[in-house]
């Protein structure tokens, strides 16, 4: 419990912390000041209310997931690149499964400065995509394809439906990534042949 040296910082930290632990539909301004050690009406003195904290919330979110994709990428391309990335994703997922939600919800929250926000969760997804001469239709569709992929992969992981045979999870996420990039080259040879 906090009680002096309460500022803005501490307070977004503070909800990064109990939305890891509680779940963001837990959440409250009252549980928040409460873990603090503060009365409720203390925070608005640093923030506008709950809307603001969730925001900040998603923008830290948001910023460890592309910090932790771009450490992974780093000096890396093409099929190295792809699976380099697509580890940090569900390592990301997996660490941290409540911030994950909370970046999969921002789309729908009613809050202006987080749905400029999302348009940042394509950027890396795109950027290890670039290394295979797509053009920007093309882009979109295998960027959404690769994002099913994972996000199906780790949801079906964290309900528990991996476990009941021997068949090592690793490797079927590494050959769902590889049949993706086996997909894609496939496409990428078939459009040359007709276009050629």
């Amino acid at each position: 419990m906090y009680h002096k040296g309460v500022n803005r910082e501490l307070i977004i930290q503070t909800a990064v912390e109990l939305a890891e632990k509680n779940g963001l539909n837990s959440f409250s301004m009252h549980q928040l000041a409460a873990e603090l050690g503060i009365r409720t009406a203390s925070l608005y003195k640093h923030v506008s209310g709950l809307d603001e904290v969730i925001t900040e919330l998603g923008r830290y979110a948001l910023k460890l997931q592309r910090d932790e994709e771009l450490k992974a990428i780093e000096g890396l391309h093409g099929d190295e690149a792809v699976f380099a990335f697509t580890s940090a994703y569900r390592r990301f997922a997996q660490m941290h499964p409540e911030l994950y939600r909370t970046i999969l919800s921002m789309q729908h929250m009613s809050n202006d400065a987080l749905e400029k926000e999302t348009v940042v969760l394509a950027d890396t997804v795109m950027y290890v995509l670039k290394d295979y001469d797509l053009d920007e239709i093309e882009l979109m569709h295998w960027q959404r394809i690769l994002r099913s992929i994972m996000h199906g992969f780790i949801t079906h992981e964290e309900a528990g439906y991996f476990i009941h045979f021997a068949a090592d999870k690793e490797d079927t996420y590494s050959l769902a990534i590889q049949c993706f990039l086996d997909g894609l080259k496939g496409r990428k040879r078939e459009n040359a042949t007709v276009n050629g």
